[in-house]
């Protein structure tokens, strides 16, 4: 009985695409590969908010002295929004302009 090969080891061997991701999974663990994917979404998430913030603040500035486009942003915002957040939008956007 000490023979018996176990069920995953005969779906490796019937299975080469099976052999092959469990393989890669083993590889994946042994060399921290949940530590590095933790990392690059940890820093890719906080360098994007700078990155926003200033995209927003040159937005604001080209807004600023554009009134024309000013008002096609508020006029496409309070259309993609429901009903009743339209004024809630309009002040955000002049609060951050």
């Amino acid at each position: 009985m000490a023979d018996k090969e176990s069920w995953l080891a005969r779906q490796r061997r019937k299975r080469p695409w099976f052999d092959h991701l469990v393989r890669a999974n083993d590889a994946f663990t042994e060399r921290n590969g949940n530590h590095y994917a933790a990392a690059i979404t940890y820093f890719s998430v906080l360098s994007l908010f700078p990155l926003l913030m200033i995209a927003f603040s040159v937005v604001g500035f080209v807004l600023a002295g554009n009134p024309v486009q000013l008002e096609n942003l508020r006029e496409t915002i309070t259309e993609a929004v429901p009903a009743g957040l339209e004024k809630t939008i309009n002040d955000i956007v002049t609060t951050a302009i």
